[in-house]
């Protein structure tokens, strides 16, 4: 005779499944079964090199340089399809196409001169992240006087299956003016 919960909300009072046999009649639950099989273990990732942390850093420079010139390929170039933005004062923007209609419209308005820092680049496996600093200028494209830009960055990237590293998560915020 197999045991099985069966219903829900049966006919006992506190509202809880019902032990029955197969044949339908009450019955005490059987014992638990055992837990399923871990799946077998992923193989383990290549230790991180120093060429990681270079091509990490190399992604940064690349979108910066991109976004120095305004060339919106070169940015879609260091997103993953997948990637979220996370602005000041703004909306959460979520994959690369919505991200790149963002840039197109920043670069609408004025055009980009930065440079950033990289303070800390750690790479995990396949994974990694860079924290630094970007300063710069907004130049308007309407005449205004130039904007200073003086913000602090986490990146987070993925190394892709062909070894490139692309932009996953990108956080940033604005330092205080006496930086």
């Amino acid at each position: 005779m197999t045991l099985a919960l069966v219903g829900c909300g049966g006919d006992r009072p506190d509202g809880l499944p019902t032990a029955t046999s197969s044949d339908g009649a009450p019955g005490a639950a059987a014992p638990p079964a055992a837990p399923p099989a871990a799946p077998p273990a992923a193989p383990p990732a290549a230790p991180p090199t120093s060429d990681d942390a270079s091509r990490v850093r190399a992604v940064l420079d690349a979108l910066m340089a991109a976004v120095n010139a305004g060339d919106l390929e070169g940015v879609a170039a260091c997103y993953a399809a997948d990637a979220i933005l996370m602005p000041p004062d703004g909306p959460v923007v979520e994959g690369r196409e919505t991200i790149l209609d963002r840039y197109r419209a920043g670069f609408e308005r004025f055009r980009m001169e930065v440079s950033s820092t990289s303070i800390e680049v750690a790479v995990m496996g396949g994974r990694a992240y860079d924290r630094g600093e970007t300063q710069g200028w907004f130049h308007w494209h309407d005449g205004r006087p130039p904007a200073r830009l003086s913000d602090k960055y986490l990146m987070l990237l993925e190394r892709g299956p062909q070894g490139a590293w692309r932009v996953t998560h990108l956080i940033w915020s604005r330092l205080p003016e006496e930086f």
